[in-house]
């Protein structure tokens, strides 16, 4: 709401982000390659985008996410 979101929005916008979050967990099961071409067909609304684009965003995500990679192996879970 802070950004201009109506308050009866919110909850449409969380079933998006939900809904897209597992979409991109779901293809991190697969490979690196399938969670940027998720996110790049999102970005493009293409079914089929460009393999070049979905190389640059897949190589530029798998940089980002190593650090918090090195992170998420180092903390210990305690049920």
């Amino acid at each position: 709401m802070e950004n201009g979101t109506p308050r009866s929005q919110l909850p449409v916008f969380e079933q998006r982000a939900s809904a897209r979050y597992a979409e991109y967990n779901t293809a991190a099961a697969e490979s690196d390659a399938s969670v940027g071409e998720a996110v790049v067909q999102h970005l493009t609304a293409s079914s089929e985008p460009p393999a070049t684009f979905v190389d640059i965003v897949t190589a530029r995500a798998v940089e980002m996410a190593g650090p918090l990679r090195d992170y998420l192996e180092d903390v210990e879970l305690i049920p």
